[in-house]
């Protein structure tokens, strides 16, 4: 039996944007902060930081409290 974990699935939060599950229940792993942004023809949803000056504090908070690790086939590079 495949059993999915629960960051697959998408939710809204209480502004109504629809996102992965995982960031409605860890809001402080978003970079940046979540907003509707109205536009010259539609509505925009998505992440807003502000400027990319101070991204690493940005960056830094959740980098720490990621658990896990990524991994994958061995490469070797041949030199010509």
């Amino acid at each position: 039996i495949d059993i999915e974990p629960d960051w697959v699935h998408l939710g809204q939060d209480s502004n109504g944007i629809t996102m992965n599950q995982y960031f409605i229940d860890n809001p402080d792993m978003i970079l940046g902060e979540m907003k509707v942004v109205s536009g010259p023809a539609v509505q925009i949803k998505g992440a807003v930081t502000g400027s990319a000056i101070g991204m690493n504090s940005v960056v830094s908070g959740p980098a720490v409290q990621m658990k896990g690790a990524v991994t994958g086939p061995a490469v070797q590079i041949k030199n010509k």
